[in-house]
């Protein structure tokens, strides 16, 4: 069985090491930052020209299989969809690599750094959550724009 904090870890190791720039965002950003709910995959933002080396990097830690990038919002939001999948449970885990796209440069820039268990690790801020959970404005992404708003 896949586990998401070890496969976190994992994650944030291979990209440390590999000097590959990224910022953690959506629901593995909001416990960073506090709030700690239900998540099911892992969502990083990369530079654009990191990515195709980024999905090679992390095709040798088990995200086999990648789709076509995803485009939402107009272009404002292109999601690169990788899957690790576990022969043995069954189980899989999605990562999301959002590209930085012109919507999200400002996001990009204003990254902070966390320490996670004894990791520091890039995540986007809070102000910069609250402009990509805006785009999308799901029933979550709601919730997560008033707890921002209301633990800043």
């Amino acid at each position: 069985m896949l586990d998401l904090d070890t496969e976190f870890e994992l994650l944030v190791k291979t990209l440390e090491q590999e000097k590959i720039e990224y910022a953690i965002c959506s629901g593995m950003a909001m416990a960073l930052h506090g709030l700690i709910r239900a998540t099911v995959d892992i969502d990083l933002v990369l530079l654009n020209n990191s990515i195709q080396n980024a999905k090679n990097i992390l095709y040798k830690i088990g995200y086999v299989i990648q789709t076509e990038p995803m485009n939402f919002s107009n272009g404002k939001i292109i999601i690169h969809r990788l899957t690790k999948f576990d022969n043995e449970s069954e189980d899989f885990l999605v990562l999301n690599i959002l590209e930085v796209t012109e919507s999200l440069k400002k996001v990009w820039s204003d990254k902070i750094k966390l320490n996670w268990n004894e990791v520091d690790l890039f995540v986007i801020d809070k102000k910069g959550l609250i402009e990509m959970k805006q785009i999308r404005n799901s029933t979550i992404d709601i919730d997560d724009i008033k707890w921002l708003n209301e633990n800043e």
